[in-house]
């Protein structure tokens, strides 16, 4: 839930019109997400034995999408004519830089009922062995 309107609104005198800009707070989100999620699994799997999986279920609706993820995690814009821009940086390089890499794979789930898999291939038998277990051919991956 974001509060920053309501905070806003409770730090202004009653009847003052109030007024802010700032990022849009997707990306810190879903980096806050991803930080909070590694630093359970490295409560229980320090040594990355098991697949650590992140799942998204996003329930924004058109705020929100699975590019939001991708922007997060590689700090890349992709654009529809296929160019890549590095206008993300700040997020995936951020507080998330070295943590993202301990998660083996991303799951976004659409309320549409889509799916998206983003897998990290740090480790190569985590990622067959989700593939298989999802019942999707690692070589189409």
């Amino acid at each position: 839930m974001d509060n920053w309107v309501d905070d806003l609104l409770a730090a202004a005198p009653p009847g003052e019109i109030v007024e802010g800009s700032r990022s849009y707070p997707v990306f810190n989100r879903i980096g806050k997400d991803i930080y909070e999620a590694v630093n359970q699994f490295d409560a229980v799997n320090p040594r990355l034995e098991s697949a650590n999986v992140i799942v998204f279920v996003n329930n924004e609706g058109s705020h929100c999408d699975y590019g939001n993820l991708l922007n997060t995690i590689t700090g890349n814009f992709f654009s529809e004519c296929g160019k890549v821009y590095p206008i993300y940086q700040k997020y995936s390089g951020g507080r998330i830089k070295d943590l993202k890499r301990r998660v083996h794979m991303f799951v976004w789930l659409e309320p549409s009922g889509k799916h998206y898999f983003l897998f990290n291939d740090l480790k190569r038998s985590h990622e067959r062995n989700l593939c298989l277990w999802l019942g999707k051919d690692p070589d189409k991956i």
